[in-house]
């Protein structure tokens, strides 16, 4: 089976990115409102814990999707005062 260069591009950043300490996918959803509220308050300032959250998201597309929604829903504009 051959790799296409877009297959091979999306390899390479996926192993460029693998960090000496990882979390799953379980650990991940455990962290996800902390992150979530972390997020919302100023992403540049992430706790450590949380940083391995962000990792994750960077290898995880199926994570990132899950997050990117709950960002979505906790927007302001989303919120319970919304009109």
């Amino acid at each position: 089976m051959m790799l296409t260069d877009e297959q091979l591009a999306e390899l390479a950043r996926l192993v460029a990115d693998t960090a000496a300490h990882e979390i799953d996918c379980d650990e991940m959803l455990a962290r996800a409102a902390a992150f979530v509220e972390a997020v919302a308050a100023g992403p540049d300032d992430l706790p450590e814990t949380l940083c391995v959250v962000a990792q994750h998201l960077r290898v995880c597309s199926e994570c990132r999707e899950e997050i990117d929604l709950l960002l979505e829903a906790h927007a302001p504009e989303n919120g319970p005062d919304a009109s």
